[in-house]
């Protein structure tokens, strides 16, 4: 498990990484082991190693304690400590959660491999400024996270408009045209990692 305080973060948010198949499912507590049973068998893997790192993105930001990480009725993980906010997100093989004292908190991974279909389905989701803005493979990767984490940010599940919910006004550096929400990106491993915050 790896804990990055980043400078450049809020002082209000911290971030943890993990690898897939670090944690099992047997090393949750009980509260979260029973979500994890109504997953898909392949799911419960990258359900225990979000959780692990979300611990640990509680405990660097709240200190030590026994964290369990709840589930809202559109599967966005919770925690019942008022004021804090917890967002995880995950691909084949690593996950990144963050915790903040925040009003709103999203976080996205997105492979720069991933870049070509991005850019295919990009015109479904994301409108034409913000289409107009990547140039390169990393930069369609970070534009995606970044809409990502900025959908689980307000709220908006990507079903229902979630891409659309917000504009970016930059990608580099990220800054947001509407709402008002304060953004960091890192490329490292050929994944854009997104953490998105007001």
């Amino acid at each position: 498990m790896r804990i990055a305080e980043r400078p450049t973060l809020s002082s209000d948010v911290r971030l943890a990484r993990a690898t897939i198949g670090d944690v099992g499912v047997d090393d949750l507590p009980p509260a979260e082991r029973a979500i994890a049973a109504t997953l898909a068998p392949e799911r419960q893997l990258e359900f225990a190693a979000g959780r692990a790192a979300a611990r640990a993105a509680l405990a660097a930001l709240c200190g030590a304690g026994d964290y369990v990480i709840g589930r809202d009725a559109d599967g966005a993980p919770t925690i019942g400590i008022a004021g804090v906010r917890v967002s995880i997100t995950h691909t084949r093989a690593a996950v990144a959660a963050v915790a903040g004292r925040a009003a709103a908190l999203g976080v996205d991974l997105c492979a720069v491999a991933d870049a070509a279909r991005v850019r295919r389905v990009a015109p479904r989701f994301i409108v034409a400024e913000e289409r107009a803005m990547p140039g390169d493979d990393v930069e369609w990767a970070t534009l995606w996270a970044l809409k990502e984490a900025s959908a689980k940010a307000v709220g908006v599940g990507l079903l229902e408009g979630g891409l659309k919910a917000t504009r970016l006004a930059a990608l580099a550096p990220p800054r947001f045209a509407r709402p008002e929400l304060h953004a960091e990106t890192a490329v490292e491993d050929g994944m854009v990692l997104a953490v998105v915050w007001r």
